[in-house]
């Protein structure tokens, strides 16, 4: 009997083990938040193949199996970052989907994604070649982003990145977007915009590229520019309004202009 009565606390011991151990591995997963930021994100984009059952930060659920931000046209991407409590915690720091021919607008959603670093969305219009009457050559658009800018993108102030390529948004570049002085690479080109060149940009003092070309903005350059010296490629073109003058730049860094 007394053997009997001994026996429960190391089976007691056993099970408090079990759940101390799960508990570590559930903290090593993406925080509750950032995952639903990412399921609003994917409904607002029209992202159907995101499979929110499969870990985001992994490669399996469409949530790419490339991970490098340099390279991939279609994945999630991932950092582990120490927490207060001395935990490694993944944190969303990239998303990149390029082409992907969504049908949805710019999702506000990402702020909530306060390690976000780069956000590449670049949509670039397919051409079909293919025309049954053999009468040449046609353009098909598919669905591609629209509508305005969010202003509370301005509160990434981590994003290093911003890649808008070819898509169609409209409206002017919210006055929100002063905040982005940690960007090092913005592209706006094949776009809607409205209303001149926010002198904001000439605040971006990282910034090593920056294409502004056909974006719908207007001129003039502003005249501040000059003040990005770290600037290796500059392409600014297709201003709508009146003639803009090219300010004398002082980067001597400058490879492509």
């Amino acid at each position: 009997m007394m053997t009997i009565l001994f026996s429960a606390p190391p089976l007691i011991s056993v099970l408090v083990l079990l759940c101390t151990t799960h508990f570590a591995a559930a903290s090593t997963l993406l925080p509750d938040d950032e995952v639903e930021a990412l399921r609003e994100i994917g409904e607002t984009l029209g992202k159907s193949d995101w499979d929110f059952n499969a870990d985001p930060c992994g490669v399996d659920g469409g949530w790419g199996d490339n991970k490098d931000i340099d390279a991939t046209s279609n994945a999630v991407t991932c950092q582990n970052f120490t927490d207060a409590d001395n935990n490694s915690v993944p944190h969303v720091i990239s998303i990149v989907l390029r082409n992907q021919s969504l049908p949805g607008s710019l999702p506000p959603q990402l702020f909530r994604l306060p390690y976000l670093k780069n956000f590449d969305f670049c949509s670039y219009k397919p051409i079909d070649w293919f025309n049954p009457e053999g009468t040449g050559k046609h353009i098909h658009t598919l669905g591609i982003l629209s509508g305005a800018l969010p202003p509370d993108l301005g509160n990434l102030s981590q994003l290093i990145q911003l890649q808008l390529t070819s898509n169609n948004f409209t409206g002017e570049l919210p006055q929100r977007f002063a905040e982005l002085t940690a960007l090092q690479d913005l592209r706006l080109g094949d776009n809607q915009f409205t209303g001149k060149i926010p002198d904001f940009i000439q605040n971006f003092t990282n910034l090593s590229v920056l294409f502004i070309q056909a974006s719908g903005l207007q001129g003039p350059i502003p005249s501040r520019i000059t003040l990005l010296e770290k600037l290796t490629d500059l392409r600014i073109s297709d201003l709508n309004g009146t003639e803009s003058q090219v300010p004398r730049l002082n980067s001597a860094n400058i490879k492509t202009l």
